[in-house]
């Protein structure tokens, strides 16, 4: 048959073949592909593809060929679109294939071309939630899969962490990073993106080393080893978001600062996240007990049986180094300092680059968690409370040292002289205090400084 061109894309297929290949899986049985060209409204190729038998979640791949001779796989890939991993059912699989893409130009005529189907099981990573998506406006959760990445769902997304940048690297075997969340506004107001963190049975070296830099605020380091996988937040919590996730019946909440909704949320005290421990008989026992006034205890009671929290700084530094070593979560030493100083520009907002201003979240590189902001910007809370002197502010967290499971810094001081530390540095403070291993405890856990901030902890159930 010959097909004229359409418009401006004079693609055509001269005496296609249809090609109806059946290959058998363990998940699925293939019976049927017909391809058909869209023509005259279209010169896309429509691919039909019948799957029975399915007895387990499997995934669909193509090759096609012209005349015997195979098509470039990837370029075909990349030219498919539609749902085809991760699958788990029977019926009729409707897929489109832009030839452009595919045969890397608008002119091509094939004379013999064939397309070949193939079922074959997913790999149990293919259904692993990687990301939660909490919507703040009816309280609800949409869970991200791997497969969502793969079909195209979810926008651009990086499997290497070299692709952010050409030097960095980290000793994550598995890396995705949802680069395409920085592009829709609604996730820094009306919704709330959380990433996992696989951390159960991790063990980690936290806090400063010799081979590390700068050092403000850290003193010694610990093995760490710990026991629960969670999610923690993409970006810092917004203003728009601290108001709804502190909705009352329905009836916004407040934010502490007023910077603008897309803008991390700042002058938040411990004590507005999690209530005054002081007044809690079983505090520390329960390190989840927050008081019902607080802003996490009512997110708590938007989404009933959803443990949100702040994170430990165990896991906090865990979730910033994202299988990295040294002062910054690029993955190798940069020792010099005009060098690491021009590094962690590209990845945090402090004083030398900030304006004295915080920022909206997601404008510099993520780690390989992609997490963004970990470093700068906002200083961020964590659930610990340390030894401090309960009347004034004190500028020495006790030291790091030994070899820890899942440490949580209740046991030094008392009731009155727990105080907060803040993590990751902000945009006001020196280069020095914007690292992984920062710990500085630089105010009371009633004081909400304009800097301080917070991202969410969720525990992974």
């Amino acid at each position: 048959m010959n097909i004229s061109k359409h418009l401006k894309l004079p693609f055509c297929i001269l005496h296609s073949a249809l090609c109806i290949s059946t290959v058998a899986a363990n998940a699925a049985t293939v019976d049927q592909v017909i391809v058909r060209q869209q023509w005259p409204w279209s010169t896309d190729v429509k691919i039909e593809v019948k799957v029975t038998d399915v007895s387990a979640q499997f995934d669909l791949s193509f090759a096609a060929s012209n005349e015997g001779v195979a098509l470039d796989t990837s370029r075909l890939d990349s030219a498919i679109m539609g749902d085809r991993y991760g699958l788990t059912s029977g019926g009729i699989y409707t897929f489109m294939l832009d030839p452009v893409k595919a045969f890397g130009t608008n002119a091509v005529a094939l004379a013999g071309f064939r397309v070949r189907v193939t079922a074959a099981d997913s790999p149990a990573s293919t259904t692993e939630v990687l990301y939660k998506i909490i919507d703040l406006d009816n309280f609800t959760e949409q869970d991200v899969r791997r497969a969502d990445f793969m079909n195209g769902r979810m926008g651009d997304y990086e499997t290497s962490f070299s692709a952010i940048d050409s030097a960095y690297s980290t000793s994550l075997s598995d890396v995705l990073i949802w680069t395409g969340v920085t592009n829709v506004p609604e996730y820094k107001t009306s919704k709330m993106v959380l990433r996992r963190i696989p951390a159960k049975d991790a063990m980690f070296r936290m806090g400063q080393s010799s081979s590390m830099k700068w050092s403000n605020g850290a003193q010694g380091y610990a093995t760490v080893t710990l026991t629960n996988d969670f999610f923690i937040g993409v970006f810092e919590v917004t203003e728009a978001q601290y108001k709804r996730m502190t909705a009352v019946n329905g009836t916004l909440g407040s934010s502490p600062s007023s910077t603008g909704d897309s803008y991390p949320v700042g002058a938040v005290s411990y004590n507005a996240l999690r209530g005054d421990p002081a007044n809690w008989a079983d505090w520390p026992a329960d390190q989840h007990c927050v008081a019902a006034s607080a802003a996490i205890a009512k997110l708590r009671a938007n989404m009933p049986g959803r443990l949100f929290d702040l994170p430990t700084e165990a896991q906090w530094e865990y979730a910033c180094r994202a299988g990295t070593l040294y002062d910054l979560y690029i993955g190798y030493y940069e020792g010099n300092d005009a060098k690491l100083t021009t590094q962690l520009a590209k990845l945090a907002w402090y004083s030398g680059n900030s304006g004295s201003s915080k920022h909206i979240g997601g404008l510099k590189n993520p780690n390989a968690f992609g997490l963004y902001d970990m470093l700068g910007n906002m200083a961020e809370h964590c659930r610990d409370l340390i030894a401090g002197t309960g009347t004034q502010d004190s500028y020495s967290p006790p030291n790091l040292s030994g070899t820890l499971t899942e440490p949580y810094g209740m046991n030094d001081g008392t009731e009155a002289s727990w105080n907060i530390n803040e993590r990751g540095g902000q945009y006001s403070r020196a280069k020095e205090y914007c690292t992984c291993q920062m710990r500085r405890q630089n105010h009371k856990r009633s004081t909400g400084q304009a800097y301080m901030g917070f991202r969410l902890w969720l525990l992974d159930e």
